[in-house]
């Protein structure tokens, strides 16, 4: 049980870490917190209309876009118009309706307040790289649906090489991008298997997630997550000491409300 909620904290950290250092921001004149709470409450329901938009908007893709030989206008297309133009436009929608008339919405710090606390409402999924690689999934309700671990790069080498009595031991330093997948040698084949191999899984669950969660933001983290960031196909953002950095702002919000 403790490590289950110890795992639901580390899952929340990153929307709590901004929530924590926006609101820190705002020095002059805060923000009630039954607005804030309101303001994210109205980003989790924000998902509804942004799937139904996006959905319409992969029916209508124009020819050129859905049967295209170039992937690269297939990810303009659903990065920019499907995806950003729905969400984007679907928390603008809901921002200026939820907080654009309320008297407290009275200084231009205002608006990044309430935005930012609204957008946290979107699901999460943070992909920590590091000795083993854990997917944690918490929903854009700020609830913690579970996740996956699996071995990590480094772990996988020394795996192969251990327990195989000729095959040789590669480090994580060999790997450069994503290898061809077809070696031409051992040592080739051995970082195809765990290079592509890992690209697969990740991109795998990803894919799992966003089939269900269109709105899905990807945070990777971790030691080995500037190779990992290579492996994924999907947008996402790399914070590299994420865990470190969540566990320090809730040591300083501790002490200073003397818990």
């Amino acid at each position: 049980m403790s490590e289950n909620i110890i795992i639901l904290a580390l899952a929340i950290l990153p929307v709590l870490i901004l929530s924590i250092y926006i609101y820190r921001k705002d020095k002059f004149e805060k923000e009630p917190l039954g607005m804030l709470v309101k303001a994210f409450l109205f980003g989790c329901l924000s998902v509804i209309p942004a799937v139904v938009l996006e959905k319409f908007l992969m029916a209508v893709a124009p020819l050129s876009v859905s049967e295209s030989y170039s992937d690269v206008w297939q990810s303009i297309y659903n990065g920019f118009v499907v995806a950003g133009f729905s969400e984007e436009l679907c928390k603008l929608l809901l921002l200026a309706f939820v907080v654009w008339r309320s008297r407290h919405f009275n200084e231009y710090f205002d608006g990044i307040v309430y935005a930012v606390f609204l957008s946290l409402g979107f699901a999460c999924l943070v992909i920590d790289a590091g000795t083993c690689i854990t997917i944690d999934f918490i929903d854009s309700k700020g609830t913690y649906r579970g996740g996956a671990i699996m071995p990590g790069l480094s772990m996988k080498f020394e795996a192969l090489h251990t327990f195989t009595e000729k095959l040789p031991l590669l480090h994580l330093s060999d790997i450069c991008g994503l290898p061809d997948k077809n070696g031409k040698s051992t040592e080739q084949s051995i970082l195809s298997g765990v290079a592509n191999g890992t690209a697969f899984e990740i991109n795998g669950f990803v894919n799992a997630y966003k089939s269900t969660f269109d709105d899905l933001r990807i945070l990777i983290t971790g030691g080995d997550a500037a190779k990992v960031s290579e492996f994924t196909v999907h947008s996402h953002s790399h914070i590299k000491d994420l865990t470190l950095i969540g566990l320090n702002k809730i040591l300083e919000y501790n002490e200073k409300q003397n818990i």
